[in-house]
């Protein structure tokens, strides 16, 4: 079958297929201390789409997640290659009042956004805490997509963290980013009991 697919012939000879794009659902944007990105800049990203033959990036700066710029980084590149890129509204639930500010503005953004990202295990908060019940009620009123950063084991965001608060917000679509690594069973169950939760596959292979 692998010898009779256009798909695959044409990915081993040009690293890229024009007849099934990709759509990254997890990405990251701008400069980070903890990971090697020597292309962090929108315009440099998106050079490197059309390299590898992706169509569409949803993805969450890193100066939102991990300062206190807010969301204006997202904003700002989704704007400069709207037909390239979207973002997800960054939450840190230890800044609660900037977290009511973009839940107020998400309507005016409606061109950026398709959904939220946690951070828990940088943040140091579960996903299930209280703080981010604003987020989480957001979502399921409006049926958005949710990427969790999940990591088997942690007590942040490992599986049955998870699972709390997926017990409740049953109309959130919920990508389990890294797929709760290294506790697979975890994450495979939790896409089993819960329609609405899906696996996500970035650094899954290093395993």
């Amino acid at each position: 079958m692998i010898e009779k697919s256009n798909l695959i012939k044409e990915f081993f000879e040009k690293g890229k297929s024009g007849d099934c794009p990709v759509y990254d659902l997890h990405g990251h944007m701008g400069p980070f201390y903890g990971a090697y990105m020597p292309y962090p800049e929108p315009e440099e990203m998106v050079k490197m789409m059309d390299r590898a033959g992706v169509r569409m990036l949803v993805f969450c700066h890193h100066a939102t997640l991990m300062t206190t710029a807010g969301n204006k980084p997202n904003i700002e590149a989704v704007r400069k290659f709207p037909d390239r890129l979207r973002a997800y509204c960054a939450v840190n639930p230890n800044f609660p009042e900037m977290l009511s500010e973009d839940l107020e503005s998400f309507d005016e953004h409606r061109d950026v956004y398709v959904g939220f990202k946690f951070l828990a295990d940088y943040h140091c908060v579960p996903v299930n805490d209280v703080r981010y019940e604003p987020a989480w009620k957001f979502a399921d009123d409006r049926n958005l997509l949710m990427l969790l950063h999940t990591w088997g084991g942690s007590s942040f965001d490992g599986a049955e963290i998870v699972r709390k608060a997926v017990e409740k917000y049953k109309n959130v679509k919920v990508l389990l980013g890294h797929s709760c690594h290294g506790d697979w069973d975890g994450a495979i169950k939790l896409v089993k009991d819960f329609p609405n939760v899906y696996l996500e596959l970035t650094a899954v292979l290093d395993d």
